[in-house]
């Protein structure tokens, strides 16, 4: 266990180190989710699926010009469909949690 300065305490289990493409198992309620933390000239991408071997998550930056945006959405959704099991079935929208403290958000939703 360690206690992080606020006094909370995280099983080792559940800290996580700074992953970039690569899935790393978590602890995590739903079969899917994506989450994004958006700035003004990039956005870091986590998508967590279920598979036989666990909860692997995939995380990965973008930069936030219209290409590397709709590359940001087609990787989330190349994650689901390849490395989830079974594949999630994203034709009808996908759940997402999006972070952003000012405006750059609204070119993430659009793609």
């Amino acid at each position: 266990m360690e206690e992080k300065e606020s006094g909370a305490v995280f099983s080792e289990n559940e800290l996580i180190g700074k992953v970039e493409g690569e899935g790393v198992e978590i602890a995590y309620t739903k079969d899917y989710g994506i989450g994004m933390d958006c700035h003004s000239r990039s956005i870091q991408v986590n998508v967590p699926a279920r598979n036989s071997a666990g909860i692997l998550e995939y995380r990965k930056s973008f930069d936030t010009d219209w290409e590397s945006l709709c590359e940001a959405r087609d990787r989330a959704t190349e994650i689901l469909q390849t490395y989830a099991s079974p594949p999630v079935d994203v034709s009808g929208g996908l759940h997402y949690v999006i972070e952003s403290t000012r405006v750059c958000h609204r070119c993430v939703l659009d793609a």
